[in-house]
């Protein structure tokens, strides 16, 4: 389970920090800053507060190189991954091989639809008794 801090802020706040390399490069060197359930948790919590993912990658893609940019459908596979198949996603499965052929757009609302399915948020307190938001994944 994931403890995060209720989104207070406006939302474009919010979703700059998720348009960062951290969330959508694997290959560079900001994604191992974070676990892979903790950046799931993340998105999830940007989604449910009424966030859209496309807005965060048209964010991203705004100056990166094209290098980067193709970055971005693995990521959404490792996080995919994560929310299936407890992080083995076979490559050469039905499934993998269906959501590849997929346009982008159409793997970022499956994978949009995936975490309102298999992230649970329910609000809880800290060791300060503020309210926080937790946050599990159940796996499909």
């Amino acid at each position: 389970m994931i403890t995060l801090k209720p989104i207070r802020d406006d939302l474009v706040e919010y979703e700059q920090t998720l348009g960062m390399q951290e969330y959508w490069d694997d290959l560079g060197s900001y994604w191992s800053d974070s676990k892979v359930e903790k950046k799931i948790a993340m998105l999830a919590r940007f989604v449910f507060a009424g966030g859209k993912i496309e807005d965060v990658l048209e964010r991203y893609r705004d100056g990166i190189s094209e290098e980067r940019a193709r970055r971005v459908k693995p990521c959404i596979f490792r996080y995919l991954g994560a929310l299936m198949a407890d992080g083995n996603f076979d490559k050469h499965s039905s499934l993998y091989q269906e959501l590849d052929s997929l346009p982008e757009s159409d793997l970022v609302s499956r994978f949009t639809e995936l975490l309102k399915e298999c992230v649970k948020e329910s609000e809880g307190r800290d060791s300060d008794d503020k309210i926080c938001m937790n946050y599990e994944i159940v796996r499909k």
